[in-house]
Order: structure tokens, then sequence, then C-alpha cells
């Protein structure tokens, strides 16, 4: 993403709770049913609409045969839960807000649980749209749009489809157009097709100084290291 001149801390629950939107869409790995009902559902006002949320197929299972205590009790009734049942784990944590003239996209790290959202230390960037006053990032909303919509395609679901579509119906200005330029400064990358190295790679330009990376888990193997410094080759 661009580099901004100064990071500010971000409230997650203040950035949920501001503004009110008529959809939602939460892509999510782990997932905190009880919270995300008894909290999320409940006194934030970005969720009082049509509310989809996707996570891992495998965190799904256990989230629904487990414990009573943390089976979903308003599933599929009060919101949409679809499981995304991805080649090895489903792992990305997007959260989509839209309206008819505004709409709000958080990227980052956090998981839709309660220690993701109020507690954990997270990376992660708050973006705004508003049609005619603030579209510069349109093509991000659009790139997300447009992940959410592949998504849907390759792990189907009647409802799932059913919700994106009265969020395009709502909301046509996030549709992806052919002939729209991205913004160079603000890019949206996903793995469905190719290796998010390689594309990230792809937009690099070289010598590289140094590089920065901040990740909770690394593998025993460090190839994915060596892959980066052997292709940056930093100074």
């Amino acid at each position: 993403m661009a580099r901004t001149k100064k990071t500010t801390r971000l409230d997650l629950v203040e950035a949920l709770d501001d503004k009110s939107y008529d959809h939602a869409v939460i892509c999510t790995y782990m997932f905190d049913a009880p919270f995300f009902e008894g909290y999320c559902l409940e006194r934030l006002t970005s969720l009082a609409g049509n509310v989809s949320v996707l996570v891992d197929s495998s965190v799904y299972e256990r989230v629904i045969t487990g414990d009573p205590s943390i089976r979903p009790k308003k599933g599929n009734i009060r919101y949409l839960l679809h499981p995304i049942t991805a080649p090895r784990v489903f792992h990305s944590k997007l959260f989509l807000f839209a309206g008819h003239d505004r709409a709000r996209l958080i990227l980052g790290s956090a998981n839709c649980t309660r220690a993701g959202i109020s507690s954990n230390a997270e990376l992660v960037g708050c973006y705004d749209f508003e049609r005619g006053k603030n579209e510069r990032l349109l093509p991000l909303f659009r790139a997300s749009w447009g992940f959410l919509l592949r998504l849907s395609q390759r792990f189907p679901g009647i409802q799932l489809q059913e919700n994106l579509q009265k969020i395009l119906s709502a909301a046509p200005w996030i549709e992806l157009e052919e002939e729209s330029v991205s913004d160079p400064q603000f890019r949206l990358f996903d793995n469905l097709d190719n290796a998010l190295w390689d594309q990230l790679w792809a937009e690099v330009e070289t010598p590289v100084d140094s590089v920065h990376v901040i990740s909770r888990y690394f593998d025993d193997n460090p190839q994915i290291l060596d892959r980066v410094l052997n292709d940056l080759r930093p100074s």
C-alpha cells in the first residue's frame, strides 16, 4: 500500500461502530460466534443490515459441532455464516461495509474474534469511499468486490450469491469495470489464481535497500525468506 506520513492507532471497535451501512461482508479465518452474536450484532451500527460472514471450513465445522457454548445461535437466521473450503486454509481478513452512496473497507490481520477486534496487536488499514466526494480509492473497493465475487463462484452458496446481489443492487458503483485503471498506490492482492510473492515481486522496483516482514508465524524451513532474499537481494 502507499506510504503515509503518519501511522495512527486505529480503534477497530470504533471503526465498526461510527457509521451505519445496509450491507456487510466479513472474511475471517477464526470466528467467535458468541462474541459476534452477543456483542457485534447487538451493538455495532455497521452490522444492522444484510450481513455475510465467510469463514474457513475447518473453523466452521469446529464451531457448529463443538461445545454448545461456542455454537452459533443466530447463524443463517440473523446473518449468513458461509464456509470456504480452500486447498489449505482460508486466511483472508476483509471487512466490507456498503450502502447506496458510501462504503468502508477494513483490511489487515484481525480475525472476527473478541481478541482480534479488541485487544490483539493487529496491523489494519481502514479506507472510506463516498460517491461524488471521496472516490479516490474506488479501484480498491472494486478489487475487493471482485475478490468476493470470485469466492462466491468457487465456493458457491445460494444465500451468499443472493446477499452479494443485494449489495450490487444497492451500490452498483462497486461493480468492476473492464476499462477502469487501478490506482498505482493502492492495490489488493490475493492468491486465488497466483502466488502472492510472485505478484508482489513483479511490482517491486529494484534495487531494494531493506525488507521488513511482520508475521505471527514462520516456517521451520525458511524457504520463503530465502526466496525473498534471493529475488530482491536487499543491500
